[in-house]
């Protein structure tokens, strides 16, 4: 609960506790006034205060409860992920890192796939987004029947990145890492790669001159596993 929910939360148990001893005190005093009947309207007003105070308290702890649930489970999963991270990254260190067994990839002789999974290729372009507007200017007589037009000038174009993503399938094998896709498919020998990177879930690949950015989990294993493939 952020730090404003929970004051107006606390003023509003305040009020409910200020109305229930108004409704009490005013139930007492017209019950001492022999207006039992007004009395007792008081009393089911006070009764009713006192079945929400409870509520609301019930409520806050049990969402409270379920906060510490879900950041118990949050705790668990990252300690879980960073667990199987360590032993991915250590099987990639021993080359012990079990193949997929049927992979998508037609595979050559002697080649071992290690990763296949979804990935999204982006590519980010300079492109037309819009033109200005245009002005056709001032027309002026000069002679009979001839008129010189001036101040005109042509729409310029507006030019802005646009980013375009292309989903397919990322293989990575022993002998190269391959990009499955029906428009945007690429294949990069290892022996021909200049260099990877990796930032959060992004995989970056360099071959020559030309850069392919990647969306894919676990960027960094990937990222390490082929740096050690290449080293072999």
């Amino acid at each position: 609960m952020k730090k404003s929910e929970k004051i107006i939360h606390i003023f509003l148990l305040l009020l409910r506790l200020e109305l229930l001893i108004f409704c009490l005190a005013i139930s007492n005093f017209y019950t001492k006034q022999t207006n039992k009947n007004t009395g007792t309207i008081f009393i089911i007003l006070a009764i009713l205060l006192i079945c929400s105070i409870v509520f609301s308290l019930l409520k806050s702890a049990a969402q409270k409860k379920a906060r510490k649930k879900d950041l118990l489970f949050q705790e668990q999963k990252q300690i879980l992920h960073a667990e199987v991270k360590a032993q991915k990254l250590s099987a990639i260190d021993t080359l012990s890192l079990p193949p997929i067994v049927s992979p998508r990839l037609f595979l050559k002789k002697d080649e071992v796939a290690y990763i296949e999974q979804p990935a999204t290729l982006t590519i980010t372009e300079n492109k037309v987004v819009g033109t200005t507007g245009r002005s056709s200017g001032v027309s002026m007589r000069v002679a009979k029947g001839m008129y010189v037009r001036t101040g005109g000038s042509g729409g310029r174009k507006i030019y802005d990145d646009i980013t375009t993503t292309y989903d397919g399938i990322l293989s990575v094998t022993n002998q190269r890492i391959s990009f499955m896709q029906e428009r945007k498919a690429f294949e990069i020998q290892l022996s021909k790669l200049t260099n990877t990177t990796s930032d959060d879930n992004t995989l970056v690949l360099q071959q020559g001159n030309k850069s392919y950015a990647l969306l894919t989990d676990d960027a960094d294993i990937i990222e390490h596993l082929i740096r050690r493939l290449c080293r072999n």
